[in-house]
């Protein structure tokens, strides 16, 4: 009996075709139109939905331009504590790409609340900076790159740092800072010339300056407040820059001291 009721069941009858064959079209129809907007890539849909599904990732929103710090170099350096830091970006244009580039680019910078493991250690707005860097006009180019500098002073042991503009914003970069180290105590011995007939001295004290004649040794011995890697003296006399200054390097001795040797010639 339940046989023959079912052969009398037609599905036209019962299931709503008109309906589902309907919904099927419409659903393949946003799909194939969904399938070519995210194949647009001025739209950077995928960018905006995972920005969307992952509120808490860093994913920057989508750019027109490509947005690249020369100064920090590298992601996550370590920088000194309590000095200015000097932040350069490159901001450029792609190609086909017909758009003025800003005269200013926001540096925003913030400081970390974590204090015992990088894991737990949790970002602020509230403890937020913000920072211009300025076009540099003799490094505009075409029009389609350009150079921003700044500069900000550190001051916080853990930092996050990005660039925001009109056309574009980086990812948040961390980086870390750590206090340079001091010269505790400073050792210099000077050993005069055998025609001086003066005897060796030995001075202990916070200053590096010595006065002698010449053909003398001076040694300098350096204390510094804890460990370091290494040592190297930069000679500014006669006064020069930086760049062209001469550079020598420390020897470390056993007792975690530095020391150098030089002769006195003029």
């Amino acid at each position: 009996a339940v046989a023959g009721e079912m052969e009398r069941v037609h599905g036209a009858a019962v299931l709503p075709w008109r309906c589902i064959r309907t919904t099927v079209w419409v659903a393949t129809v946003m799909a194939a139109v969904a399938g070519g907007l995210f194949a647009v890539p001025s739209l950077a849909l995928p960018q905006h939905l995972l920005r969307v599904l992952m509120p808490l990732a860093n994913i920057p929103r989508p750019s027109l331009a490509d947005l690249r710090f020369l100064a920090p170099a590298s992601p996550g350096a370590i920088v000194p504590l309590g000095e200015w830091l000097a932040v350069q970006l490159e901001v450029q244009l792609p190609a086909g790409v017909s758009r003025s580039l800003p005269e200013t680019v926001r540096l925003e910078v913030e400081s970390s609340s974590g204090t015992e493991t990088r894991s737990a250690e949790t970002w602020s707005a509230e403890t937020r900076s913000l920072i211009e860097l300025a076009r540099l006009p003799d490094a505009a180019g075409e029009g389609d790159a350009a150079l921003y500098q700044g500069q900000w002073l550190v001051e916080a042991k853990r930092l996050r740092y990005r660039a925001v503009s009109a056309i574009g914003e980086t990812p948040w970069l961390t980086l870390d800072a750590v206090a340079r180290p001091t010269i505790e105590e400073v050792e210099v011995r000077v050993t005069p010339p055998d025609y001086a007939g003066v005897a060796a001295e030995t001075v202990r004290g916070d200053a590096a300056d010595v006065a002698a004649v010449v053909g003398s040794r001076v040694q300098w011995t350096l204390a510094p407040s804890r460990p370091l890697e290494s040592a190297t003296l930069v000679w500014l006399d006669p006064p020069v820059g930086e760049e062209a200054a001469q550079r020598v390097a420390l020897a470390e001795g056993s007792d975690g001291r530095w020391s150098l040797e030089v002769t006195v010639a003029t």
